[in-house]
Order: C-alpha cells, then structure tokens, then sequence
C-alpha cells in the first residue's frame, strides 16, 4: 500500500499507518479525504458535530471518531443510524454511493 508521509494540517489525519483495516489493500489519496472533508463540509456535518475546535457539540464529537468506528461501521451508520442503534439521536443522512464513501473514510482516519 503506497501511503503519503506526513499529517496533513489541514485535514488533521494521522500518518498512514492509521488507514481503516478494510482499506489497507488499496492506495487512499489525500485527494479522497479532501473529497470526504468537502462533503462533512458540504452537508453541514458541523452544525452538530465538532472536530478539533470547531462545530457544535449538540452531535458526538468526531475529532477522534476513527478510534471508535470503522469504515464499514461509519458507512452503516450515516445514512441511517437508527437501523444501526434505533435510539439514535442522529437522523438519517440523504448521503450515498462515492460520497458516502468518501466521508466515511475521512471519519474512519480521524484517530
């Protein structure tokens, strides 16, 4: 697996080594998680959840999400929490196919 070398400060990911087990097989770019950043960005993720510093605490905070869930887990989870857990406060997300994808391997590198 090919990997970048350092954190990007923008994104604040970990180095590579932290890459979810389901997508060891395969090269992530930083151009996917740029792409998983716009779409948290995008959907207005912030409104409830806070990573580092910013967004709202009224969600769970997902600076270190990654140490929690997997990407299979994350990709599960978005679209309809409450099928996942059904006392979930999280409604479900009108999010799919590659940009589901995409968010859920930003979030599943947050470690």
């Amino acid at each position: 697996v090919q990997q970048p070398d350092s954190t990007s400060s923008e994104t604040g990911l970990n180095q590579p080594a932290d890459l979810p087990d389901s997508q060891m097989d395969r090269t992530v770019t930083l151009t996917e998680i740029s792409k998983g950043l716009s779409i948290y960005i995008n959907n207005n993720c912030a409104s409830c959840h806070k990573i580092g510093d910013e967004g709202s605490e009224s969600g769970v905070d997902l600076t270190l999400v990654g140490q929690r869930m997997s990407f299979e887990e994350l990709t599960a989870w978005i679209p309809n929490p409450r099928a996942v857990k059904p006392d979930a406060r999280m409604p479900s997300q009108d999010i799919s196919g590659e940009d589901l994808e995409y968010l859920a391997l930003y979030l599943s590198m947050r470690k």
